[in-house]
Parts: C-alpha cells; sequence; structure tokens
C-alpha cells in the first residue's frame, strides 16, 4: 500500500472557483469602458462616423463620396526607341605631312568656327616650312580627337571631329499596324534613361517597309533648348497611335458577379443601386465604359465591399429600402 506525502492538490472545483472573482472584474472592465471592442468610429463597418465605408471616406481628404459620369478623351500610345545621333557630323582631316605639336582643344570642348584644333610642323629636308594650324570649319562640340601630341600624320588622316548638338537625329522603326497612324511633322519629345524631355518632330516614314522585318522607319529631328550634349543618348519617344472617347472609370472600382461587371451608382433618391456595365478598351489604369453608364451618372467613389442594394449613399439622409 503506498502512502502519499506532501501537500495534497486542492480539487479542481476549488480551484476554478478561485478564478471567478477575476473573472468578474475583466467583464466589468469591459463593460463600463466606453467602445472597448467597437471598430473606431464607434460604429459598424469600422470607419469614422459609425457607417459603411467610413474608415474608406477618412481619406478622401474632404472630396465628395461619388462621382459624376462625363466624357473624355483618352490617347493609346505606342513606344519606338534609340540613341540620338548629331545631324551634323564634320571631321577635320590634316591637309599636310608632319608631326603634332600641338593640341589646342580636349573632347567635349565647344568651339566657334575658327578655332585652332591642332598644330602640325613639317620636317623636311630641303627646305623650312611654317607650321600648319587645323582650323574648326563649324561651330561644335568636339567629339573626336584621334590625333596624339608628336605623332606623325599624313595628309588626309583625320584629327578632329566636330559635331553640331543642337540637332539630333533619330531612325528607329514601327510596325506596319502603327505606321499609318503616325504622320511626318508630328510635334513628339524624347525622354532620356534620367527623364530629360527634349522636344522634336517626326520628319519622315520610309514610303515601304524593310522586308524582311516588315517594320517601317522613322526618322525624327530634336532640337535641345539647353547647352547640353546629348549626342549618343538613348532614348524613348511616345507616338499616339489610337485615340478613344467616352466615360472612363477606375477599374477598381467595378464589381465582378457571375462573369458581368457592375457599378455602384447613386440614383435620384440618393440610395445605392448595383448597375450592370459593359466595358471595351483598358487604357492604364482605367476602362472605357460602352454602355450602362451615362453622362451625368453618379457612382460611388470608394466602395467598401459592404454595399447592398437600396443602401442609403454615404452622406445621404435617404431612408434604406429594401433591395430588388
Amino acid at each position: 500500500m503506498k502512502i502519499r506525502t506532501g501537500r495534497t492538490r486542492p480539487p479542481v472545483c476549488v480551484r476554478a472557483c478561485a478564478l471567478i472573482p477575476g473573472i468578474v472584474t475583466v467583464l466589468a472592465l469591459l463593460l463600463v469602458t466606453p467602445g472597448y471592442g467597437q471598430a473606431p468610429g464607434g460604429g459598424p463597418g469600422g470607419g469614422a462616423g459609425g457607417g459603411p465605408g467610413g474608415a474608406r471616406a477618412s481619406r478622401d481628404n474632404g472630396e465628395a463620396p461619388y462621382l459624376v459620369a462625363s466624357r473624355s478623351e483618352r490617347v493609346l500610345n505606342t513606344t519606338v526607341a534609340g540613341r540620338l545621333r548629331p545631324a551634323l557630323s564634320v571631321p577635320h582631316a590634316a591637309t599636310v605631312n608632319g608631326f603634332v605639336t600641338a593640341i589646342h582643344v580636349q573632347v567635349g570642348d565647344h568651339v566657334p568656327v575658327g578655332a585652332p584644333l591642332y598644330t602640325i610642323e613639317r620636317d623636311e629636308t630641303l627646305g623650312s616650312y611654317a607650321p600648319v594650324v587645323m582650323r574648326s570649319r563649324v561651330a561644335g562640340v568636339v567629339s573626336e580627337l584621334p590625333v596624339r601630341l608628336w605623332n606623325e600624320v599624313r595628309s588626309g588622316d583625320t584629327g578632329a571631329v566636330i559635331i553640331d548638338p543642337g540637332r539630333l537625329l533619330l531612325e528607329t522603326y514601327i510596325t506596319d499596324k502603327d505606321a499609318d497612324q503616325v504622320e511626318a511633322g508630328m510635334a513628339v519629345e524624347a525622354v532620356t534613361a534620367t527623364g530629360r524631355v527634349v522636344p522634336g518632330r517626326l520628319l519622315a516614314r520610309s514610303p515601304e517597309p524593310d522586308y524582311q522585318t516588315g517594320l517601317f522607319r522613322l526618322r525624327f529631328e530634336f532640337t535641345p533648348d539647353t547647352g547640353e550634349n546629348l549626342a549618343g543618348r538613348f532614348v524613348t519617344v511616345d507616338l499616339p497611335v489610337v485615340r478613344l472617347e467616352g466615360i472612363f472609370v477606375a477599374q477598381d472600382l467595378l464589381v465582378r458577379r457571375y462573369g458581368q461587371y457592375y457599378l455602384w451608382v447613386i440614383t435620384a433618391q440618393d440610395t445605392l443601386r448595383l448597375q450592370q456595365v459593359s466595358l471595351g478598351t483598358t487604357v492604364e489604369e482605367e476602362i472605357l465604359v460602352t454602355s450602362g453608364l451615362t453622362p451625368g451618372m453618379r457612382y460611388l467613389r470608394n466602395p467598401t465591399g459592404r454595399e447592398r442594394e437600396g443602401m442609403p449613399a454615404p452622406g445621404s439622409d435617404a431612408p434604406a429600402r429594401s433591395g430588388s
């Protein structure tokens, strides 16, 4: 026979009863604390003001809770890209044989017409010749400088290249689907990788495509309005190819049910109604509504997912009615 020694554990019922005063205290605190357990705002829907969607409305910065349908225009673009090159690039070749004894410029320097570029001296045993200074024939930027000090050059060797950074060209290609939508002379903008915008225009579109690729060649001209040399920069150009007109709504306002799309519209009685709509082309974050929404109709700016047919519209005093 085993004899248990030490302190005996109290019966389960005794331990449970000992917890009752603590539970009562916690319940009392819950009952007397205002708003404990409720969502911010003190009402259903978890929003300020106690109504459905109150939290969403608090982010509207005082805007009306609805939008009014209206017709507008959107443009679909196609993007082409390439590197800018100078329209004018003038090589300056040596006119005599000899040695380069002086270089007066550096790559990147802006030079006017007549500026000295490099000097050549001839080493002839039968006579003495004055040094020949090669001067810039055009104003622009020194793009290349192949000559080196004390190196020998021969007549016809290119010693410097001057470009005009004020007029840049771009050649790129476009598909035959979009080729008919662009016209010579149309204004365009090129955007560099750093976001610099360069105004320009479309000079020409090739009358026929490259028969291997099926693409049409486009030729653009750009005139930077700053003195910065953008030759060689990679740019993108957006070309408008489709113009759409109609009523556009944000895609996140649509409700999808049973394969159909709907919008929460506000009736003349300031109540909510789920309106079926037909959709067309998507333009970035918006979509064209082809039917079901007409100019002047109001629809919710910030649906919460808790809307019901016949509910009063946010911000209205309309009485609720049963949904149809």
